[in-house]
């Protein structure tokens, strides 16, 4: 495999492991954004908190599924690391 190839499927892999937290962040963050503006509630602190909550919660519930390419990834250089550098 070509050093090409493998910075490819690096980006693939952070956007693997990166994909699901974002979009569980703005989908909460959409949420609390209609609640407090439909209640007017003007607290600026409450949806950083609720996003902390909900992003460590499905981190600790899919960490493993999303380090999995990373670390496959990872492996894979460091076996090939001979031939990749001649």
């Amino acid at each position: 495999m070509s050093m090409i190839s493998y910075l490819t499927q690096g980006m693939w892999a952070a956007v693997i492991l990166a994909g699901p937290p974002l979009v569980v962040a703005t989908g909460i963050g959409l949420f609390i954004a209609l609640v407090q503006t439909l209640i007017q509630l003007q607290e600026q602190t409450l949806p950083v908190a609720v996003k902390l909550i909900a992003v460590s919660m499905m981190l600790l519930m899919m960490g493993a599924m999303l380090w999995n390419p990373l670390y496959l990834l990872t492996d894979d250089i460091f076996t090939n690391f001979p031939i990749i550098t001649k």
